[in-house]
């Protein structure tokens, strides 16, 4: 495709940057860190769904910045995914029927997968797929075959001018797919950050080596060790309560609450899934101490 047909369907971004679309993302994250920005979208939400105008949040000019950032990034990956599809065909992406056994199992390889995305990564993916994780382009797909690039161009402007009233978004339009819309733009940014880093020492290459980064994090954050009420009490638990019998019974309740919910997850269940295997794996642990030492676990 030729620059200029897809000139036509950008609007911020000069032509050299169309040539370089990946310079855009590097630039955009030498200027704010994936967390941030994430941070800045969900305060730009807040204020186009609610009553108060982001005039209570803070500077008017900051919901431009991050229309603008968002728009500048959406372009970027767009032109990447046409240069993409022009030289290896145009992408292909599954479409299951919402509830059907596909969409179902896929949706279960997912969140079995969830603790390996945020392994890979130290904790900066969340939103995407393994699948995505292995081949950005897929989520990007995705995104533009939701909405077309002029069409995202509109609903971040229609989420600025909402912003900025003390209109809600929700009251006054009937749009009901914003928080979907909201959930791609997650993932862009943190596709976005996959091709646009190039800092591979922050990146994980393996379970382990991921580990041992955030182990480092941890205690670069601690404020001390551990005190000693806390290691008597965490010495009692161990002690006193069955960790393979725990541990059997967190995971069973883990798959009843996924076999009746899982159609209806809450959006930050990843949150509650790596909480929960960092819980079933110091179980793990205790148990094969206790038995190391003899004890009934």
């Amino acid at each position: 495709m030729e620059n200029e047909e897809l000139r036509c369907e950008t609007s911020l971004l000069s032509a050299a940057e169309m040539e370089q679309p990946q310079e855009v993302l590097i630039q955009l994250f030498d200027a704010q860190s994936s967390e941030n920005f994430k941070k800045d979208l969900w305060e730009l939400l807040k204020a186009t769904v609610s009553n108060f105008s982001w005039t209570y949040r803070g500077e008017p000019g900051c919901v431009v910045r991050i229309q603008k950032d968002m728009l500048r990034l959406l372009e970027a990956l767009y032109l990447l995914l046409k240069s993409r599809e022009v030289e290896e065909g145009e992408l292909q992406i599954d479409h299951f029927q919402l509830g059907s056994r596909e969409q179902i199992i896929l949706e279960r390889e997912e969140l079995k997968n969830l603790y390996k995305v945020f392994y890979s990564h130290t904790g900066k993916v969340k939103k995407l797929s393994l699948a995505e994780l292995e081949n950005p382009y897929l989520a990007i797909k995705a995104c533009f075959q939701f909405q077309s690039l002029a069409q995202w161009q509109n609903v971040l402007a229609e989420w600025a001018e909402y912003a900025l009233t003390q209109t809600s978004f929700t009251s006054a339009t009937e749009d009901a797919d914003f928080l979907v819309a909201y959930e791609y733009l997650e993932k862009m940014i943190e596709v976005a950050f996959l091709l646009g880093n190039e800092d591979e020492a922050t990146k994980a290459k393996d379970e382990q080596q991921c580990l041992s980064y955030l182990n480092k994090k941890n205690r670069e954050h601690a404020k001390g060790p551990v005190n000693e009420k806390l290691f008597k009490a965490f010495q009692a638990f161990v002690e006193s309560t069955p960790a393979k019998r725990l541990n059997r019974n967190l995971r069973k309740m883990m798959l009843d609450f996924l076999h009746y919910n899982i159609g209806g997850l809450p959006v930050d269940f990843e949150d509650y899934l790596i909480d929960f295997y960092y819980l079933t794996t110091l179980l793990d642990v205790a148990e094969d101490e206790m038995n190391a030492k003899g004890g009934d676990a």
